[in-house]
């Protein structure tokens, strides 16, 4: 138990459990709880893929850019004057760990960035059924060694499960390509569409929500400074 959480024993103790005690809920307490799970998971969601708007560490580009600055927590998980509540909520939904040199948006620039995005450019959930484009400028520094898009899904956060055993699209990924405007095309879909260089496309699955990061590794001075010819652009739905 760290320090910082010493008060969760006290949010517990009327719930009956205390350390070294047995915990031995009665039947109306199993329901509240179970219910409890439910609901607080659902919050947990909301916080995490609603952050535009509620913490303001998250925010990045301008109104209508659907990426958000994933690490919403401190590594120390304090702001101000409290403890980090909703960010800590919000990156721990999906994250494991946390450390200064994730925060490349705040320490300076070194070590990475790491961008998350739930929905299309008209805010709509992505979704596994569906085929999206993400194109990205061939002639943009992001980062000084590589970045990377790679795909999770919503309901465990976990890099999604598809045939192809791929996540993964980017600078570092062998056999990618570019079009003839010199710029990257990536394509999320079932299918692969037709034309499009293995390396170009991510297979997503039909009936299952995804989400992905974006990942800046020794990000350039201009990604972190979020000038304008930076910002990562939205996905686009193919009709």
């Amino acid at each position: 138990m760290h320090e910082r959480d010493r008060i969760m024993h006290d949010m517990l103790r009327p719930l009956g459990i205390e350390k070294g005690k047995p915990f031995e809920p009665t039947d109306r307490q199993k329901k509240i709880l179970e219910e409890a799970t439910v609901v607080g998971e659902i919050m947990a969601k909301n916080i995490d893929f609603s952050k535009t708007g509620r913490l303001q560490q998250s925010e990045y580009g301008s109104e209508g850019n659907r990426w958000e600055i994933a690490s919403a927590s401190t590594p120390e998980q304090n702001r101000y004057y409290g403890m980090d509540l909703d960010g800590r909520a919000a990156w721990f939904y999906e994250a494991v760990t946390n450390d200064i040199a994730m925060h490349g948006m705040e320490n300076g620039g070194w070590g990475q960035v790491y961008l998350d995005n739930y929905r299309d450019g008209n805010g709509n959930g992505l979704d596994g059924g569906k085929q999206y484009t993400l194109t990205i400028d061939g002639d943009v520094n992001y980062a000084k060694t590589f970045w990377t898009v790679t795909v999770y899904n919503v309901e465990d956060r976990a890099i999604i499960n598809n045939k192809i055993k791929s996540a993964d699209v980017g600078s570092n990924v062998l056999g990618t390509q570019k079009n003839d405007s010199g710029d990257y095309v990536f394509h999320f879909s079932p299918k692969k569409p037709k034309g499009v260089a293995e390396a170009n496309w991510v297979q997503t699955n039909p009936g299952e929500n995804w989400f992905v990061y974006f990942g800046a590794y020794s990000p350039s001075k201009g990604f972190v400074a979020q000038k304008p010819e930076t910002i990562v652009p939205n996905f686009v739905e193919v009709k």
